[in-house]
């Protein structure tokens, strides 16, 4: 099988694409596909959205690496005043159907979500990350997003602080201090893209960072289906990674 020329977006449909692929060959497949009927260039219906996504998540679990790790941002919408649950229909088909594992559920909190009229109801200020892997053991670098540890200063600074939790667990700071970064935890804040760009649904560069420092190193392949505006075409580039993509609408393709 001849190998595709890495770090370029392909004008094809990913599935097609893909099947050209060979096995095991990505790191990381992160990507945040057409939400169900909400974007004019891509209509799926709710209630077909699983039976449409399932072909392209038995290509990823193909093309991924036995460590690698498929990582998708998806939303649900509502329907007469109803949450649609096909959000969670596709993830229980995503484990049970594809044998993708499950890894982690992250909530992206949104501080600048849009404000709209949203019926009976708040407004949509985070949206859904899925960690699947193609087997559990998936490459984890929780180092690469750590964030700084805040040192207490005083006279008790430098004693050990032990702390017993309503759940009975026994607490302690200090391997935090010593390693000098705590675990971020699965709540990403960072806010919608904004900025001048004919895509309707841009992902925030800090989203995709997360992502692709958490489960690949230096030089992996990172894999984005719908590439979209290309959000992680670039971050994977700049962090050192190599990149592939596919967009079949000609006007986001040139973006």
């Amino acid at each position: 099988m001849r190998l595709p020329r890495l770090n370029t977006v392909r004008s094809e449909d990913c599935l097609q694409g893909m099947r050209k692929l060979p096995d095991g060959f990505v790191d990381l497949v992160f990507t945040s596909p057409p939400y169900a009927d909400l974007r004019d260039y891509a209509r799926i219906r709710p209630d077909d959205y699983v039976g449409w996504f399932l072909p392209v998540a038995y290509e990823i679990k193909r093309v991924l690496k036995r460590r690698g790790s498929f990582v998708l941002n998806i939303n649900d919408r509502c329907v007469r005043k109803s949450r649609h649950p096909y959000v969670f229909k596709l993830v229980v088909a995503l484990v049970e159907i594809v044998g993708l594992p499950l890894i982690e559920t992250y909530i992206w909190r949104k501080p600048n979500a849009m404000p709209g009229r949203y019926g009976a109801r708040p407004k949509d200020a985070f949206e859904y990350v899925f960690w699947f892997g193609k087997t559990t053991d998936v490459r984890f670098n929780l180092a690469s997003v750590g964030v700084p540890y805040a040192q207490r200063r005083g006279p008790r600074a430098r004693r050990k602080r032990v702390e017993w939790r309503t759940s009975g667990r026994r607490m302690s700071d200090a391997a935090t201090q010593r390693r000098g970064w705590a675990d971020p935890g699965n709540v990403i804040c960072c806010n919608v893209a904004c900025g001048p760009n004919p895509h309707p649904a841009r992902m925030p560069d800090e989203l995709a960072e997360f992502f692709i420092r958490l489960a690949t190193r230096k030089g992996d392949i990172v894999l984005d289906p719908f590439m979209g505006s290309g959000t992680t075409a670039r971050v994977a580039r700049a962090l050192g990674r190599r990149f592939l993509g596919y967009e079949i609408y000609p006007e986001f393709l040139e973006v």
